[in-house]
């Protein structure tokens, strides 16, 4: 027997789409060698689960779900088939299946409401899972994970997006379709691919969006291209690359995804396993009060003082950054700005860099006479056997103190600015030729009375080898 699928693209009427594939297979009947027969078991067109229209400023009810199961007429699962149409109501549980495959006009993919954050749903194949269509897993919890003996396969224009942290595992080949986008939206949570050691990937117009706190991981011995406008948007930790190419227009934006804030407080930073805390490595110093301005956070350089409160410590390392920036410190009701994310790529071949790559921090803000501190820029660190490009670019700039003189002249609340991040490339030959405009690690600016924050070093290392 041969099996194969026929998705539709975006936009196309599935119903006259199969009459036509059926129409098309019937007129070739007879040319088929003797013995071989086809047939079209399920399709999209089969089912119909579209909600009710509510009209004008009402809204329209929720797409319904079909399931279709070929459970091979036993009682065990793991042989089972499973196909989704329309859209599917993840539980709790884990589906351990022959195959899953998810039609690209299922577009009512959820997880159910009533998850606890303890969840785990997984989809766990002895074959082959294709994602598709759109599955937005909202309530918090703790994973939605995908592990598949053999290929996974995301179709064009699929959409993922998961309130906790996120594992997609293949066993024989992970393809990547055009256009997919994948959101992690819980705080400090986490997306892993895990890629079979060899298995190429071009990445076009992919969009991954990973929340504060959190990273994208992928620790495989695999070449990925990054092409048509490719982003992520998140702090990235890929340390086994045999390349990376990303061509111009694409980006790795680590920026304002660091440590945060904590009301009318000093803010957070990381400790010595990267994971932001109530006033930690260069968080800027706030407190409670009125008429004030807290101070910037440090990474690269020290934060700026603001008019009432100090600013944060330089920490990390010069020549192989590895943290989050800082929060600025908050003043009563005027917030610091966030921290720039994290950005590790060891490249053991090729790493050709045309797209940009940033870990800037946010700037503080007003809150009546009170001005917060500007978070302090990330970290980017790059190790790579050869850097070849001519259009790329790195920046880790702090987040400028605000000042609440600037709406209210009665007020003297200057927040310090927050410190530039830190910038390092490890290489041993290449045709990339590096000055200082290709990076930019400036400080925050403190307005008025307040210190701008210190510059961030950017520092590159051509070891030869």
């Amino acid at each position: 027997a041969f099996v194969f699928g026929i998705f539709p693209q975006h936009g196309t009427d599935v119903v006259e789409l199969s009459n036509k594939i059926r129409e098309t297979l019937s007129r070739l009947d007879d040319k088929f060698p003797a013995g071989l027969r086809w047939q079209i078991p399920f399709d999209t067109s089969d089912f119909d689960v579209a909600p009710g229209v509510g009209p004008d400023a009402a809204a329209d009810g929720g797409r319904g779900t079909v399931f279709v199961n070929d459970n091979q007429a036993t009682a065990s699962t793991a042989d089972d088939a499973v196909q989704v149409f329309h859209g599917f109501t993840f539980a709790d549980a884990d589906y351990n299946v022959a195959s899953w495959t998810a039609d690209p006009a299922a577009t009512g993919q959820t997880c159910d409401p009533a998850m606890g954050t303890n969840a785990t749903p997984s989809i766990q194949a002895s074959g082959n899972v294709t994602l598709a269509g759109t599955l937005s897993c909202s309530p918090s919890i703790a994973s939605w994970n995908v592990i598949a003996a053999g290929s996974v396969t995301f179709s064009n224009a699929a959409s993922i997006t998961v309130n906790g942290d996120s594992t997609v595992s293949a066993g024989t080949t992970f393809s990547m379709g055009t256009g997919v986008s994948y959101t992690i939206s819980k705080t400090n949570s986490d997306l892993e691919f895990n890629i079979p050691a060899g298995n190429s990937q071009t990445w076009d117009s992919l969009t991954v969006t990973i929340a504060v706190e959190g990273e994208f991981i992928v620790d495989d011995a695999v070449a990925v291209t990054m092409t048509n406008g490719a982003t992520v948007n998140g702090s990235a930790r890929w340390t086994a690359l045999t390349s990376l190419t990303m061509d111009s227009g694409t980006t790795i934006n680590a920026s304002v995804k660091g440590c945060g804030i904590v009301a009318n407080a000093t803010g957070q930073g990381p400790d010595s396993t990267n994971t932001c805390v109530n006033a930690g490595a260069g968080a800027g110093v706030g407190a409670n009060s009125s008429n004030a301005g807290a101070g910037g956070a440090g990474h690269g350089g020290a934060g700026g003082s603001g008019t009432t409160q100090g600013g944060g410590s330089q920490f990390d390392s010069a020549t192989a950054p590895a943290f989050f920036g800082s929060g600025g410190g908050s003043q009563g009701s005027a917030p610091g700005g966030r921290g720039g994310g994290m950005v590790r790529l060891n490249v053991s071949g090729t790493f050709t860099h045309n797209g940009a790559i940033t870990a800037n921090a946010s700037n503080g803000t007003v809150g009546g006479t009170n001005a917060g501190g500007g978070g302090s820029g990330g970290s980017i660190y790059v190790t790579a056997s050869t850097v070849n490009g001519t259009t790329g670019t790195f920046a880790a700039t702090g987040g400028d103190g605000a000042d609440s003189g600037a709406s209210n002249p009665d007020a003297n609340g200057e927040g310090g600015g927050g410190a530039g991040g830190r910038i390092a490339v490890v290489y041993n030959t290449g045709t990339f030729t590096f000055d200082t405009s290709d990076f930019a690690v400036a400080p925050g600016v403190g307005p008025a009375a307040a210190a701008d924050g210190g510059r961030g070093p950017g520092f590159v290392n051509d070891n030869q080898a």
